[in-house]
C-alpha cells in the first residue's frame, strides 16, 4: 500500500478558502479580526527622595549590614550615597531591596 502525505504551508490560503465556500453557500465571509487595541502606557517609574533612601537603609545597619550597604555604594563607583547621580537612583534602590530594604 502507498501512502501519500502532502503539506502546503500557506497560511494565507485558509481565508482564500474560507471566503471561496462563503461565496460557493451564499453567505456572507467572516469579517476580519479588529485590530488588538494599542498597548496601555506604562506608569513611569517611582523617583526616590535622598531623605527616603537613607531612611531605608537605616534598617539595613541595625540589622548589622553595613558591610553589605558599602559594598553596595561602591558598585556604583561612589563612597557615599549623595553622589548618586539620578540614573543610578533606581539601580541603587533594588540593590536596598535586596538587602532587605523595605522601599
Amino acid at each position: 500500500m502507498l501512502e501519500v502525505s502532502v503539506s502546503i504551508a500557506a497560511p494565507e490560503l485558509s481565508g482564500a478558502v474560507n471566503n471561496l465556500a462563503a461565496a460557493l453557500t451564499g453567505s456572507k465571509p467572516a469579517p476580519p479580526a479588529p485590530p488588538a487595541p494599542p498597548a496601555a502606557p506604562t506608569a513611569p517609574p517611582p523617583t526616590y527622595t535622598l531623605e527616603q533612601i537613607m531612611v531605608a537603609g537605616q534598617p539595613l545597619l541595625d540589622m548589622g549590614k553595613g558591610s553589605e550597604l558599602i559594598a553596595l555604594i561602591n558598585q556604583f563607583g561612589v563612597d557615599s550615597i549623595q553622589k548618586l547621580t539620578p540614573d543610578q537612583i533606581g539601580p541603587f534602590v533594588i540593590g536596598l531591596r535586596q538587602l532587605g530594604a523595605d522601599i
